[in-house]
């Protein structure tokens, strides 16, 4: 199947009061991703978590991907099916397994590419997103849940119901922690996929930080994201229809690429200790630091996940074009997909 995705389903995440803020924040980037990624093949699951993964730390938020296998049970037939394995392993561009993410600070998973298997994409519910409770755990993994931070141990078991079926995530045993990102897929790729992720961070910053927005994404225990918050405030982009898209800040009238915006500013220089009164007094100017500028990347195609090469049909792109042209079009009574 191909990735679907909803416009509406954004705008009701972003515009509705009553979802908490750590949520929004949180499932923005995942919902922005499958809107980008309308199009693709949904075997997808590891360029998607470890698209996200670059996305979230640029908005100051720790995600870890994580392999596991999923065993999906049909309560109404009784029929049970496993997919991923319990090894997963790279063979070439083709990763065989499935991987989930882990937000270890809010204690949450998310499965975004989840609607690739068939008995799930049928409820067109989305992808999953809750918090951790284990199904099946030793009391080492139950404390290492509860503390959060260390994200979710290897070998824990976690349910999930969704109507009719009852989902069984099993993670990967501790030899298996970094398989996904040392793939030589992932790591060829990596520039590709930083880039696609900068875009991403970029467009969930401009809708959060919009007027209506805004004071509900800063209660969200996100520190560095409040920071990119004030700076994105009254921003937007100048050209959304490139790889990697310029954008015009608000008190600066110089469009500037997502690296040069999203970097952390210069550090002032360090402030000079007054001398004693018994030494001469000397003039010296501190040196200039020069602002930091990232030179964007080459134009490429990203890699693909589970099937980490491009679509035929020339679907594959680090993010669709015009994606906010299309929410403003949408959010002032545009036909919605």
């Amino acid at each position: 199947g191909r990735i679907r995705s909803s416009m509406k389903e954004i705008i009701g995440l972003v515009y509705n009061p009553e979802i908490e803020p750590d949520l929004m924040v949180e499932l923005l980037p995942v919902m922005l991703w499958l809107e980008n990624a309308v199009g693709y093949s949904t075997n997808r699951c590891a360029v998607a978590c470890v698209t996200l993964q670059h996305a979230y730390a640029t908005m100051g938020i720790t995600a870890r991907p994580v392999a596991v296998d999923l065993v999906v049970a049909n309560e109404r037939t009784g029929q049970r099916t496993l997919y991923g394995t319990p090894e997963p392993y790279w063979d070439g561009a083709t990763f065989h397994g499935h991987c989930v993410l882990s937000l270890p600070a809010s204690g949450r998973f998310i499965d975004p590419t989840v609607e690739q298997y068939p008995e799930l994409r049928r409820y067109r519910l989305g992808p999953i997103c809750g918090k951790l409770i284990a199904a099946q755990a030793s009391p080492e993994q139950l404390a290492a849940l509860r503390a959060g931070g260390a994200g979710i141990p290897p070998g824990t078991h976690l349910g999930v119901r969704r109507n009719d079926l009852m989902l069984l995530y099993t993670t990967a045993g501790e030899e298996f922690h970094d398989v996904i990102t040392a793939g030589a897929t992932m790591v060829d790729n990596q520039a590709d996929l930083e880039r696609a992720a900068r875009v991403l961070a970029a467009q969930a910053l401009l809708l959060l930080a919009d007027p209506e927005v805004i004071d509900r994404a800063r209660t969200s225990p996100h520190p560095h994201l409040r920071v990119l918050l004030d700076r994105f405030a009254g921003a937007a982009f100048v050209d959304d229809d490139r790889d990697e898209p310029l954008i015009r800040l608000r008190d600066d009238a110089t469009p500037r690429t997502l690296a040069e915006v999203l970097q952390p500013p210069p550090a002032p220089p360090p402030t000079r200790p007054r001398p004693a009164r018994s030494r001469p007094l000397t003039a010296t100017r501190p040196k200039e630091i020069p602002s930091p500028r990232e030179r964007a990347p080459a134009t490429t195609e990203p890699a693909g996940s589970d099937t980490a090469e491009p679509d035929r049909d020339g679907a594959s792109r680090p993010a669709r074009r015009g994606l906010l042209q299309r929410l403003r079009d949408a959010l002032t009574g545009g036909n919605h997909r």
